[in-house]
């Protein structure tokens, strides 16, 4: 890994967490804040790690609401996490695929997309379909070319 040196570094993670976090001497359960803020203090040294001391960017993917209301709150901790965990942080950016796929805080099967229909998650109401990762691709490629992060 030391020999890679990559300019951007997307990271698309916290579909599975929810797993109790030992930190401090102490394991703490998912969801509540100190879980959260232990969560944060990992993500944020993964951030770290890739940008590289300002040398490279890191693209963080919120993952949008799933269907499952279980799963809905480690994501919502999860999120949260990374937001957390990004602030103040140069070199990183959060990009929140919730605005996206469940604007109104809800989970979409579907959404409307240049004018039609498209099914965007896949039978386990967690992930993409592959239409919805391009989707989420096309929204990274909008972020990268925004903000200049490969020049």
């Amino acid at each position: 890994m030391s020999s890679l040196h990559p300019r951007v570094t997307v990271i698309s993670l916290g579909g599975n967490e929810g797993f109790p976090i030992r930190a401090q001497g102490h394991n703490l359960d998912c969801c509540g804040p100190s879980w959260t803020v232990a969560l944060a203090a990992r993500q944020r040294e993964l951030m770290q790690i890739y940008r590289r001391s300002g040398h490279g960017e890191v693209l963080w993917l919120l993952i949008p609401v799933p269907r499952n209301p279980a799963f809905a709150k480690i994501v919502a901790a999860a999120n949260a996490a990374v937001r957390l965990a990004a602030r103040r942080l140069s070199h990183v950016t959060v990009l929140d695929l919730g605005a996206i796929f469940t604007p109104d805080g809800a989970f979409h099967q579907s959404i409307g997309h240049d004018g039609r229909p498209v099914r965007v998650r896949a039978s386990d109401g967690l992930h993409l379909t592959a239409a919805g990762q391009e989707i989420a691709a096309d929204a990274v490629r909008t972020v990268i070319d925004r903000d200049g992060l490969l020049e």
